[in-house]
């Protein structure tokens, strides 16, 4: 196995290195090289649009749009956001107003080849599979988006396992699930469950989401994996303030996934 190779494939969001990345991709630059990620999966923040990309440091291949766009007016008047959800004071503080946010994903996807990644079933894109979607694994193996490339599903190790609000899904649910979704799959978001999996995952432990990862190797899998951190909760604060601390996370992250997929 070529390890060059394989390190390729492993990519950092950059919400795993909020609130940095936010308004500044120098930063996020310098997380992403000391923890050892080869691209990134974008979202339009205040610090991305195609031109500060076309100048990073890092590639980017994939975009996803705004969690939940707003202005700080709206959210003041408890009026819901692009999504048509409540808002957060995340949404004000890393995103611009949501015509500013679609004119940044436009400017992502026309600057060069990305790959764009949807929370809703939409022909030319990557789609996220998570409760919201309203589509069940099977038929999704069976939908028309199949005939236009056999791999379009981006499979989420926190989404496969939970429903709305974080409430766990049955084992022998989410398993089938992923037995079904497994061939479909283009690309895998790693993301854990909470404190707990993070940890042992880190240490190289036995955790779901590496059963996850290991059973989609074993099957074939040969597309890229992005790590989906929120910082934080390891170690709390010190992560969200001192970027070289966040670093060092990623870092140990990074390395188990990079031994999963090795096979080591």
């Amino acid at each position: 196995m070529d390890a060059n190779f394989e390190k390729r494939r492993l990519g950092v969001n950059l919400a795993s290195i909020l609130p940095w990345s936010a308004y500044s991709l120098r930063i996020a630059e310098r997380v992403t090289r000391q923890a050892g990620f080869a691209f990134w999966q974008v979202l339009p923040f205040w610090s991305v649009s195609g031109s500060s990309l076309m100048y990073a440091q890092v590639p980017t291949k994939y975009v996803e749009s705004a969690w939940n766009a707003t202005t700080l007016w709206r959210h003041l008047s408890k009026k819901p956001g692009s999504e048509g959800l409540p808002t957060k004071w995340q949404d004000v503080l890393f995103f611009p107003s949501p015509m500013s946010c679609l004119r940044r994903y436009d400017s992502v996807v026309y600057s060069s080849n990305i790959v764009e990644i949807s929370h809703r079933l939409r022909r030319g894109a990557f789609v996220e599979f998570h409760s919201g979607l309203k589509v069940p694994a099977k038929e999704m193996s069976v939908h028309g988006f199949s005939k236009i490339s056999k791999k379009w599903v981006v499979l989420d190790t926190y989404h496969l396992r939970h429903v709305g609000g974080g409430s766990f899904r049955p084992y022998k649910e989410w398993r089938e699930d992923l037995i079904t979704l497994a061939p479909l799959t283009a690309l895998v978001h790693v993301q854990a469950s909470g404190y707990l999996e993070w940890k042992r995952f880190e240490h190289g432990l036995a955790t779901e989401m590496g059963d996850i990862i290991n059973y989609l190797l074993a099957k074939g899998f040969t597309g890229n994996f992005v790590v989906e951190y929120r910082p934080g909760t390891l170690w709390g604060n010190d992560e969200i303030l001192f970027p070289r601390v966040l670093a060092q996370t990623l870092k140990e992250v990074r390395d188990s996934l990079f031994k999963i997929v090795l096979g080591e």
